[in-house]
């Protein structure tokens, strides 16, 4: 409850929170770093819904806050897309037959053919934490784009 404007409790709130500001502002940034992570890390699942829950409430604002970071973060976006295609070659063994291409091509297509709602998704994740699956057509199915990321790289399916 704030003190009524003009009152004697309302200017000692006032100095309260100017010499609150300015211990804060004293501080040094490692200071003001570490107290950050620390809250964090005591409010992390609150913080993530709190976020997730924005993103729902406001889509176009966060359609526009993305492009901008991918606009300003362009190499880490190209390094992660580097790196997705090398573990993609990785995990694609060398045994297969261009049926077997031919076979992968179309799922992506016909992924694609749905709408931007459908993704591909491997059964077995090419990254899984006990083992890792194969970039071949019987290991990849295709699912509703918010299934795919909720599955993220376990191996049962949602």
């Amino acid at each position: 409850m704030n003190p009524t404007k003009g009152t004697v409790a309302y200017e000692r709130h006032l100095a309260w929170g100017r010499a609150k500001r300015a211990r804060v502002k004293a501080e040094t940034p490692e200071v003001l770093t570490s107290r950050r992570k620390l809250v964090y890390a005591n409010t992390r699942a609150v913080s993530i819904a709190a976020a997730a829950a924005w993103q729902r409430a406001n889509p176009d604002k966060t359609r526009v806050a993305r492009r901008k970071w991918k606009q300003s973060n362009r190499a880490a976006i190209t390094a992660a897309t580097a790196l997705r295609r090398a573990r993609l070659l990785q995990a694609t063994p060398p045994w297969l037959t261009e049926e077997h291409l031919a076979a992968i091509r179309a799922v992506y297509a016909e992924a694609k053919a749905l709408g931007p709602d459908y993704q591909v998704d491997h059964i077995h994740p090419l990254r899984g934490k006990r083992s890792c699956g194969l970039h071949v057509p019987w290991n990849l199915q295709i699912m509703k784009k918010h299934r795919n990321q909720k599955k993220s790289n376990k191996l049962r399916v949602i």
